[in-house]
C-alpha cells in the first residue's frame, strides 16, 4: 500500500469530504494536510480530486510518501501509518 499526502494550499471546506469518499484509508492531519493510504499513483489522486495546475476545484500538492519517511509528531499519527 502507497502512501501519500494531500498539502491544500487554499481553504477547502469540502476537501475532507471529497478526500473520505474517494479513499478508504485517510487522516486528517492539519486543517490543509491529508494522508491517503492506497494503491494509486500521485497522478489519479489529482485526477480524482480535481487538482490541476489551473483552475482547479482544489489547489494543492500531492506528494508520494516512499517507505523511508521518518520526523517527529503526535503518536495518533504514527500510529496511523503504522496500521494503514
Amino acid at each position: 500500500m502507497a502512501r501519500f499526502a494531500v498539502v491544500l494550499t487554499d481553504e477547502a471546506p469540502s476537501a475532507e469530504e471529497a478526500i473520505s469518499a474517494r479513499y478508504e484509508k485517510t487522516t486528517r492531519l492539519t486543517d490543509d494536510v491529508f494522508i491517503i493510504s492506497a494503491d494509486t499513483t500521485v497522478s489519479a489522486i489529482m485526477d480524482a480530486l480535481g487538482i490541476e495546475e489551473e483552475d482547479s476545484q482544489f489547489d494543492g500538492i500531492v506528494f508520494s510518501l516512499n517507505g523511508s519517511y521518518g520526523g517527529r509528531g503526535p503518536r495518533r499519527f504514527w500510529d496511523w501509518l503504522e496500521n494503514n
